[in-house]
């Protein structure tokens, strides 16, 4: 074989050479140094030491003692950041680093930690924790390896107590407050397995006060010290949605009775009665059976039930006259709150005309908002609105319409315990959930993008219109110029 028929010629060996070294650097970052900026370790600068004119890149202790991060001069929703003594930060949506409890997701540990929930004390540095802790994030007790919550069953502390550490509604942390079943996986050699009585903080206070294996059928049991449980086999089980004789519904959770409040049921724990989704369940236990609006519900938000299943059912009017928008925000179907929303022709069912419209933080429809049509559709303007004056009063509480139900879809999945935990940066509760961001018009996740992204159709249609006319103009004159220099 030829040397020239190689794919290495001396012609062209150093260019190929190179395209591959180039490549080799761009997959192992050398040209990427932005991609692990937060990965490594990062100098604590001091902003009042930095000369006049620089421009800040990093993290800094800025004059007012807060740090931050930067990036070209401008702080940054930064996440976890590691500074060269081994502190680490969290700058949050505050552009600063915070202090108390806060849930950290993904995204935004740089790959510094897992995802979870961690403290930072009043110096802004992650509190690496190892071991016990009791009356901890949300009231409960936890054993932390390098502060992630650990499912290691039965552990003993240093003054002889029992905990026993297991995975409740996705979270690593003690059984609380309940008889619980200790199976032989769980006890670690540590104590014998079966039922034990754990108190308010998680320590093992003794046997428990039920039946022990063997002693009960299986079936749903209503007992003496109160409780709901479901038994099998002897022993009670998290058997999930179970429905007694007269027709209740009871949620058993993993804490092994039935439970009050709001929680979210997988679908491997409905058992087929009911699709997966969050329910309530009253002081008796009983799954409250929905349907209507309910406003200042789950987390706070407005919903439309149709057998305990949130609708995005679209626009409906309450027996007051209010109307609300009920529409899949996230992966929820639930009410437009407090924001202007465009409603499409689809979601209005006829009641209302299609528009934008200002809702309030309930969810309520308090106005119609007028766009001032005398801006030409290229200007490029925004517009501008105003808002008439709201429709009606409402009541707090109302009764169910009667509507197009629509389709139904999962909601979230994630559980809670009857109740929500607000977040104050300096009480150390965790960070308030970050609601998610409604759809408004000329974004382009809404139906009401169209007049935007029609302008800029316009704007880019004539631009290349105009070019292709101008080309064959130039061509023309050059031709007439180049004819004119050959024949003076």
């Amino acid at each position: 074989m030829s040397l020239n028929n190689t794919w290495f010629t001396k012609r062209n060996g150093l260019w190929r050479i190179a395209s591959v070294v180039v490549l080799l650097c761009m997959v192992m970052g050398v040209f990427l140094p932005f991609a692990s900026l937060r990965t490594s370790a990062e100098t604590l600068q001091d902003a009042g030491a930095l000369e006049e004119g620089a421009v800040k890149n990093g993290l800094f202790r800025d004059t007012d003692g807060e740090i931050r991060y930067y990036e070209n001069g401008i702080a940054t929703y930064a996440g976890l950041v590691k500074d060269e003594n081994g502190y680490i930060y969290f700058i949050n949506q505050t552009l600063r680093a915070v202090y108390g409890y806060y849930a950290i997701s993904e995204e935004l540990t740089n790959g510094i930690m897992p995802a979870g929930f961690y403290a930072f004390d009043e110096d802004r540095h992650m509190e690496i924790r190892n071991g016990i802790y009791t009356n901890d994030w949300q009231g409960y007790t936890y054993y932390f390896v390098n502060s992630i919550p650990q499912a290691v069953g039965v552990v003993q502390d240093t003054d002889g107590k029992y905990y026993c550490f297991t995975t409740i509604f996705g979270t690593n942390r003690a059984v609380e407050n309940c008889d619980f079943y200790v199976t032989e996986d769980l006890a670690n050699g540590l104590i014998t397995p079966g039922l034990y009585r754990f108190d308010e903080v998680g320590a093992l206070v003794g046997k428990g006060g039920v039946a022990v294996p063997g002693s009960k059928p299986d079936g749903l049991y209503f007992e003496d010290d109160g409780r709901i449980r479901y038994y099998q086999n002897g022993v009670p089980i998290a058997a999930g949605l179970v429905q007694a004789e007269d027709g209740s519904i009871y949620f058993i959770s993993l804490l092994r009775y039935a439970v009050k409040g709001y929680y979210a049921v997988s679908e491997e724990m409905t058992n087929g009665i009911l699709p997966a989704g969050f329910y309530a369940f009253g002081e008796d236990y009983k799954l409250e059976i929905r349907n209507g609006i309910y406003t200042n519900d789950w987390l706070g938000h407005t919903y439309y039930f149709v057998n305990s299943v949130p609708q995005a059912v679209g626009v409906v009017q309450d027996a007051d006259g209010n109307y609300y928008c009920f529409t899949k925000i996230g992966s929820t179907n639930r009410a437009v709150e407090d924001c202007e929303f465009y409603v499409t022709e689809e979601m209005t069912n006829g009641l209302i005309p299609a528009g934008t419209y200002l809702f309030d933080k309930t969810g309520m429809m308090i106005g119609a908002v007028e766009t001032d049509e005398s801006e030409s559709a290229s200007s490029g303007a925004e517009e501008t609105v105003t808002v008439t004056e709201p429709i009606t009063n409402r009541e707090e509480e109302t009764p169910a319409p009667e509507i197009p139900t629509g389709s139904v879809t999962e909601p979230v999945t994630e559980p809670v315990t009857g109740q929500t935990t607000e977040t104050t940066e300096n009480t150390g509760k965790p960070d308030e959930t970050k609601k998610e961001e409604l759809p408004q018009p000329g974004q382009e996740e809404t139906t009401s993008e169209g007049g935007q992204s029609g302008k800029k159709g316009c704007k880019s249609s004539a631009g290349l219109g105009v070019l292709v006319l101008l080309v064959p103009v130039a061509c023309l004159v050059s031709r007439k110029k180049g004819s004119g220099h050959r024949h003076p």
